[in-house]
């Protein structure tokens, strides 16, 4: 009698998890300013939070928000146990004045170790309050990302 087939070891040929707002993510983030040059390419991966979720017929679009220690304009700040927690550089905020828009999961989201696609933990529901407060009567620039 044939033996069941061998399951993939997990991240392998397995269904990425849904993207859920308040994760975060590590990702090719490409800044307005590098796109208004016409970079296509970001130069680092850095770590991303999932401000927006828009599921259209089984297609995820997603919103993010880099996370970064060296960009100028409006932010909101990490407190630093939560930086710990979430695996975080020191002295870094959410980067609320711009955010890439893709269809999950594109091509620069980074695995994590296991394979999976976000970072084990979430931010913070007062982080994540502090970001939507702070994104009320704002709009930020948006940089669409093609697969």
């Amino acid at each position: 009698m044939p033996s069941a087939p061998a399951k993939p070891a997990s991240g392998q040929n397995a269904r990425p998890r849904p993207p859920e707002p308040g994760a975060i993510i590590d990702y090719g983030y490409l800044w307005a300013r590098e796109d208004a040059k016409g970079q296509e390419n970001a130069t680092k991966t850095r770590p991303c939070y999932i401000y927006g979720v828009k599921a259209i017929d089984g297609l995820y679009i997603v919103s993010v928000m880099a996370i970064s220690s060296s960009s100028t304009g409006a932010r909101v700040p990490v407190h630093p146990r939560e930086r710990a927690a979430l695996g975080l550089p020191d002295d870094c905020d959410v980067v609320i004045e711009e955010m890439n828009v893709f269809q999950w999961s594109g091509p620069d989201i980074v695995p994590q170790s296991d394979g999976s696609l976000m970072r084990a933990n979430p931010a913070s529901r007062k982080l994540t309050a502090a970001i939507g407060a702070a994104m009320v009567g704002r709009t930020p620039t948006i940089v669409f990302r093609s697969p």
